[in-house]
């Protein structure tokens, strides 16, 4: 006798790299606006230049970057200045009969790194931040955190995902020229409904 399963019910629906981005996605979104903040919301913005307008040219299967070009050289320059101060170093953690090969910031922004690492708690920080972003998820979350237009940050689940939430998205077609035309037409439609009295 087979057994049906129904999808979707027993658990949420992860997606790869998402445990790694959503402290620094949480980091990001805190109300304090310190250095290493603003540090991480330029990469991630430099990375968003580079990584956009990219176009693929089916004659010759190549790629073919259609924006501007001097904002991509400067975007480019952000981010390697920026990855510059975040140095690491390969550590081995001796564990029973295995070794685990882990990553380990040699200095951060304030000089040497005096703190545990791996970390286990207390003050999340752009080191943090850096190496969960970049090495742990080898730089897909780069390109997976993006701001809204609301100036939030969030996981993009989706190609397609423009925004953090259905809210933002609502107010961000209600503004365009296409939506007021469409909301225009039905609102004169439901006038001459109710006029003619031809509603049931």
């Amino acid at each position: 006798m087979s057994i049906r399963q129904r999808r979707g019910t027993d658990r949420k629906r992860e997606f790869r790299a998402q445990n790694h981005c959503q402290r620094a996605v949480e980091w990001l979104n805190d109300v304090d606006d310190d250095p290493g903040r603003r540090r991480i919301r330029q990469l991630l913005r430099s990375i968003r230049v580079i990584s956009s307008n990219w176009v693929l040219d089916e004659e010759d299967d190549t790629l073919i970057y259609e924006g501007s070009g001097p904002e991509y050289e400067r975007a480019c320059r952000k981010v390697l200045r920026l990855l510059s101060r975040y140095k690491f170093s390969p550590l081995i953690f001796p564990f029973a009969y295995k070794m685990i090969p882990q990553w380990t910031p040699i200095s951060g922004p304030d000089g040497r790194f005096k703190r545990h690492w791996p970390p286990v708690g207390g003050e999340y920080d752009d080191v943090q931040a850096v190496f969960e972003l970049v090495w742990m998820t080898d730089g897909e979350a780069l390109t997976k955190v993006k701001e809204c237009r609301c100036g939030k940050w969030f996981f993009l689940k989706f190609v397609h995902q423009k925004f953090c939430s259905a809210v933002c998205r609502d107010k961000a077609n209600k503004s365009l020229p296409q939506s007021k035309e469409y909301r225009r037409k039905k609102a004169r439609e439901y006038y001459w409904l109710h006029k003619t009295k031809n509603v049931k």
